[in-house]
């Protein structure tokens, strides 16, 4: 049983080879008002603190199967959320054994024969202890539940405002956290972060016409342009409002940078954009290849190599087109090619987005096919006269 980090039940585990000195030392704790927890040999104590989690452990040094401070050493390496304290009661009375013990991780060192108050003072000191890593571990935790709950609140803004740009979020945040856990400049720490601000990226348009993020580049007009433009700034001021949110605001600002140094709102480049907004930055022209251009995985390729070391960082191409290569080998695993509209069954799924005549998204990847959907797409192949195939899954 594995103890939350907000877990304030408190149990005490006694080790000692000794029945009478077991007793003794577990009616100490008990006398305090603690659980005692009891095992006769070192082994027997790591499979309680396995099951049980207490958390302090007192532990006779010398004992059979299992030595005590082995014992510690097991515990310190388990890795458990919650801090245990480790307290070693030993006959070995040299200085040496004491740094022995602390070296190995304990806590406490408590030299047998012991006065039972000044032992008991020493149980006092490591309740306190694991009581105020509890507290700290508690308000740890509130602070990223309310961190998660506002990323998903500002997350479903989005979502709000445009059904294609919250779609278009999800994917550069997944995209950016796979890349991100083979990028070797980003920590474990750093992927929190990078989702986020990947998630959020996008803050900023809430408010503009639709038509500002609808439209291509080129079909903007110079209003609207700006307006594009100015996003970055307007989600780095809506999330630099909320403290814990202000590592993300940055990094929102900065994802429309270019390794070239034409990019906005600052004009960053190369090693002064940070890895987590190139990482975006690639993570979206990616998507956007993908979603919105209507490129084949070939032209995909191609369209990454130009911007390669221009407007994209060369790491993060060179990590996008292997996951490219990867996805692109499982789909092939998986496809069954173009099939005609005419042989089109219930339960079939589409391996690729069906755009119609004005580009519009009519159905979206990896939908499963009801009736409604092929009676869709045949209508709209005998109005538009356009292809009569699909792209579909063999495992539907």
């Amino acid at each position: 049983m594995t103890s939350r980090p907000c877990d304030n039940t408190l149990k005490i585990l006694v080790a000692d080879d000794d029945p009478n000195h077991l007793e003794m030392v577990s009616l100490l704790v008990r006398n305090l008002g603690y659980p005692a927890l009891t095992a006769e040999d070192g082994q027997k104590a790591w499979e309680i603190f396995q099951e049980e989690s207490p958390r302090i452990v007192v532990t006779d040094w010398v004992m059979p199967r299992l030595n005590g401070l082995d014992l510690c050493r097991k515990i310190r390496e388990a890795g458990r959320a919650h801090y245990t304290y480790l307290i070693i009661l030993s006959g070995q009375n040299g200085p040496q054994d004491a740094a022995r013990g602390l070296a190995g991780g304990i806590d406490d060192y408590v030299m047998k024969p012991f006065k039972i108050d000044e032992f008991q003072a020493r149980i006092e000191i490591g309740v306190r202890i694991v009581r105020l890593e509890t507290e700290l571990a508690c308000r740890y935790e509130a602070i990223r539940k309310n961190y998660f709950q506002t990323i998903r609140m500002f997350s479903n803004l989005i979502e709000v405002y445009d059904r294609e740009l919250g779609g278009h979020s999800r994917r550069v945040a997944a995209l950016s956290l796979k890349i991100g856990k083979r990028h070797p400049e980003i920590s474990e720490e750093d992927l929190e972060l990078l989702e986020a601000a990947a998630l959020l990226k996008e803050i900023g348009m809430i408010g503009l016409p639709a038509a500002v993020f609808s439209k291509r580049r080129v079909e903007r007009t110079g209003e609207e342009g700006m307006l594009y433009r100015s996003h970055p700034e307007m989600g780095e001021i809506i999330l630099k409002e909320i403290e814990f949110l202000r590592p993300v605001a940055a990094l929102v600002r900065a994802h429309h940078e270019q390794f070239n140094g034409l990019g906005f709102p600052d004009g960053l480049g190369g090693e002064e954009i940070p890895v987590p907004a190139r990482i975006i930055s690639g993570a979206t022209v990616y998507d956007n290849l993908l979603y919105r251009g209507n490129f084949d995985d070939e032209q995909v390729v191609q369209k990454l190599m130009m911007m390669r070391g221009f407007q994209l960082d060369p790491k993060v191409v060179s990590l996008i087109l292997e996951l490219h290569k990867e996805a692109v080998e499982e789909k092939m695993k998986n496809h069954l090619g173009s099939v005609a509209l005419t042989d089109l069954a219930e339960g079939m799924r589409l391996a690729k987005d069906f755009h119609g005549a004005t580009g519009a998204l009519l159905l979206p990847a990896n939908i499963q096919l009801n009736r409604q959907h092929i009676e869709k797409l045949k209508k709209h192949q005998q109005l538009t006269g356009l292809t009569d195939k699909v792209y579909i899954y063999a495992s539907f």
